[in-house]
């Protein structure tokens, strides 16, 4: 018994076939063409991708607290000033017990800290100018941290870099 085609199943039969024939066209180029090699991230794609992460764990977070983000980030900021006023009362103290100035106390820790990165800059983790701006920080009473970090992820990305040039250099050399 033969099966005679409805144009129903034609035109099913023609769409699967293109589908096929489509998928198979798109394979074989595929397979041509050469591998590309993955880049990686540049510095500002990933700390875009950082922030977008901030600011998703941001809204999380008011979200489960049942606050808005502009809210969360108020408080943080009452909480941040009441931080910095505790220590810089507790610096005052300190200062009162040694029986020194604020000033004084602080030049005194610029000057240990100096020694130590006096070391960092010979071993060439710091640059001297690197090492004066952290100085210069302590002797304020600013926070240190962020300069640290500056410098940490500077010298990564150089450390980076020159891996990539000698690595250009050997495949030149071999090429």
């Amino acid at each position: 018994m033969t099966h005679t085609p409805t144009p129903r199943t034609i035109a099913l039969g023609l769409a699967a076939t293109l589908a096929i024939g489509t998928g198979t066209v798109a394979v074989a180029s595929a397979a041509d063409s050469a591998p590309a090699k993955p880049t990686a991230p540049t510095p500002e794609q990933r700390a875009e991708k950082r922030e977008a992460a901030k600011t998703t764990r941001e809204a999380a977070f008011a979200k489960a607290l049942g606050v808005s983000v502009a809210d969360l980030e108020r408080a943080r900021g009452d909480v941040q000033k009441a931080v910095g006023q505790k220590r810089a009362e507790a610096e005052k103290q300190r200062a009162e017990t040694k029986g020194l100035t604020v000033q004084q106390l602080r030049d005194q820790r610029a000057d240990k800290v100096q020694k130590r990165l006096a070391k960092a800059v010979a071993n060439k983790r710091l640059t001297q100018a690197e090492a004066d701006a952290v100085v210069k920080a302590v002797r304020e009473g600013k926070a240190v941290r962020p300069l640290v970090k500056k410098a940490r992820a500077e010298h990564r990305q150089d450390r980076q870099e020159r891996r990539a040039d000698r690595r250009a250099q050997r495949q030149a050399a071999a090429g």
